[in-house]
């Protein structure tokens, strides 16, 4: 049988793991890890996110690198495919249909040459036309690349996703495995798909070796939220308005990181208004975790998370939580303690989000040195890398060999 393992990873820039994409990033270079350490050889093909049939970057030919702060070798595959006359063929069928020359044919025809060569289908048909692979790890829901797999003939290569997104795609079907990274979104995939429970399981995300090591603070300063700041999602601008409607939050001063297109945008209404707020920017791993084990508070109303691992990494430091409902409650079960209050984004407004601050400064709780390193204790023992790990190790192993 092949030992070559294919991970399809759609967060990977200029030759490095992106730092755009939270939790997602992380886990994709411990689940190569995983591969590597059950005595697969990985290799890397960086295809778009989501359900884009391009990929976002060129890489020509292949390249050994060291992927992570463990040296894990792996083969980074090209993304730009010499297309052959029969891809670019459907390639401009395609585009005849959606988008038909309007002057300028030569440049019609270039950009249809250069759609062919970056084309999902090409790119996915020559990686498997080269090299024997024992399993295929994607973590793109949207994303045609199964189906691509099965057309072109590999019937019986184990394919796995682990599915970052709350969403609920035709392509999990195509799968011999699908892991979630939340119970309350397999749930949700199950209620529409129960025909999949057997294929699927659960692997939360792990703490960063940074918050699994950070000394916890007695008592923390204010709040913190940490985000990137690119839409809404994450509800940063709840904050501003809860802020703006209440200003007896002043005393609590909030403390931010991340960057992101709505970034300027965000530090000059919080300017504007004359809030205490600090802006950060983006943060390296140690200096994130400083900053919020010295806070009463992680802080992120957001509107939607398949589990954050912001929320996990805040605990791991014995900070409590406010944020996604459903993470919070989960985080609750898996501790079996109190992990901070949930907060309806979707449902509630900024004042409901100042109430909510206000309530979790009068719960006492929160406020002592012993619930703090409790909570981080139990979270550093759940959510330890050596655990994820080995969970993905198990899941290569049941699919291999039985």
């Amino acid at each position: 049988m092949a030992s070559n393992a294919l991970h399809i990873l759609p967060f990977f820039t200029s030759f490095r793991l992106s730092r755009n994409t939270g939790g997602k990033d992380k886990a994709g270079a411990a689940i190569v890890r995983a591969s590597y350490l059950e005595g697969m050889s990985p290799f890397v093909l960086p295809l778009p996110w989501g359900g884009v049939d391009q990929v976002q970057e060129r890489f020509e030919g292949r390249h050994e690198i060291y992927f992570d702060e463990q040296n894990t070798p792996v083969t980074l595959l090209p993304t730009y495919c010499h297309p052959n006359g029969c891809d670019v063929l459907k390639r401009g069928w395609r585009r005849l249909r959606e988008s038909p020359p309007r002057g300028a044919p030569l440049s019609w025809l270039g950009q249809t040459f250069r759609e062919a060569s970056f084309a999902l289908e090409t790119v996915v048909e020559a990686t498997l036309g080269q090299d024997r692979f024992a399993i295929a790890h994607n973590h793109q829901s949207g994303s045609a690349f199964p189906e691509i797999v099965r057309q072109l003939g590999n019937a019986t290569l184990p394919l796995v996703l682990t599915n970052h997104s709350n969403a609920i795609t035709p392509y999990l079907d195509a799968y011999d495995h699908v892991v979630f990274v939340s119970e309350s979104q397999r749930e949700q995939t199950l209620k529409e798909r129960p025909e999949l429970e057997p294929k699927t399981s659960l692997i939360h995300y792990y703490g960063s070796n940074e918050f699994l090591t950070h000394p916890v603070a007695e008592l923390g300063e204010g709040f913190v939220f940490a985000g990137l700041m690119h839409n809404h999602r994450k509800g940063f601008d709840l904050l501003l308005e809860a802020y703006q409607v209440d200003h007896t939050l002043h005393g609590t001063p909030l403390r931010l990181a991340g960057d992101g297109k709505l970034f300027a945008d965000n530090k000059g209404a919080a300017e504007q208004h004359a809030l205490p707020f600090r802006f950060y920017g983006h943060q390296k791993a140690a200096e994130l975790a400083a900053l919020v084990a010295g806070a009463k508070a992680f802080v992120m109303p957001s509107r939607a998370e398949g589990l954050a691992l912001a929320y996990i990494e805040a605990l791991c430091v014995g900070a409590p939580i406010i944020g996604y409902p459903p993470n919070v409650y989960e985080l609750e079960n898996v501790l079996q303690m109190p992990v901070g209050l949930a907060f309806d984004a979707n449902a509630h407004d900024g004042k409901a989000l100042a109430d909510t601050l206000h309530t979790f400064l009068q719960h006492p709780e929160f406020s002592t040195p012993g619930y703090r390193q409790e909570l981080a204790r139990r979270a550093r023992a759940r959510f330890s890398p050596e655990r994820f790990i080995s969970q993905y190790r198990e899941l290569y192993r049941r699919l291999l060999y039985t």
